[in-house]
């Protein structure tokens, strides 16, 4: 490899490892599938991060292409703080496109073993002249993973969602969509109760998860609820 490669390599290291701090910043409540998050939060991780799927079912989706639904993610991800691996995925992916060109970076997928109808959603970086880099921020994952030391380089069933090359050029604003938010019902009572909540205090906050966190199981980190919480919204 040469000098100026290597350094590239180093200073996209450094951009992955900042973006998933970033993701972490934003999400500062924890994920919403994470049994010690909801509870360290008293359940706003669980709460806010359905919040945040909920108003991404509400804005119409139907013309929007892969990346364009990433953006609607991350931005209804910073509205809400808070997000499931989806969502911070999507908040890094979009972050490596911004800060770094000709960057070859994949929006990837792979099934739960444990829980077949949910995945795993991460960002993967191909680099040309070294190992690819795992851009994780899920759980405690607070490093860049090259591809050799990933746990799960062997599998075979990984699934690329989206291709940074093949979108370039066709993102809609930032604007357009917290425009389409900002209509909703949902997200209009949301802001009023919170609002609520800040002048008053005296009642639950509204982004509390309304689950019975004794439904939690404490011995699976990484499960919802006893019941298996699939995502018919990744395709």
């Amino acid at each position: 490899m040469s000098e100026e490669n290597l350094i590239a390599a180093v200073d996209i290291s450094r951009i992955a490892t900042q973006a998933i701090a970033n993701s972490k910043k934003i999400l500062h409540y924890g994920a919403g599938n994470i049994i010690q998050d909801i509870i360290s939060s008293e359940s706003q991780s669980l709460g806010r991060a359905d919040y945040a799927r909920d108003l991404y079912k509400k804005v119409d989706r139907d013309n929007l292409n892969e990346l364009e639904k990433i953006q609607l993610r991350a931005c209804v991800a910073r509205i809400a703080e808070g997000g499931f691996c989806y969502e911070y995925s999507s908040l890094i992916f979009l972050e490596l496109m911004q800060s770094t060109k000709g960057l070859q970076i994949q929006l990837c997928r792979l099934k739960m073993i444990i829980n077949e109808g949910d995945y795993h959603v991460f960002v993967r970086i191909l680099m040309e002249d070294s190992e690819d880099i795992i851009v994780d921020a899920w759980g405690d994952n607070y490093e860049i993973i090259y591809f050799n030391n990933w746990t799960d380089k062997s599998r075979n069933d990984l699934i690329i969602t989206i291709y940074q090359d093949t979108t370039r050029g066709v993102r809609i604003s930032d604007k357009e969509i917290m425009s389409s938010i900002k209509q909703l019902s949902l997200y209009k009572s949301t802001q009023k109760a919170l609002l609520k909540y800040m002048k008053y205090n005296n009642t639950e906050h509204p982004l509390k998860s309304k689950e019975n966190l004794e439904d939690l199981e404490f011995g699976f980190v990484g499960a919802r609820l006893k019941i298996v919480y699939p995502d018919p919204y990744l395709k």
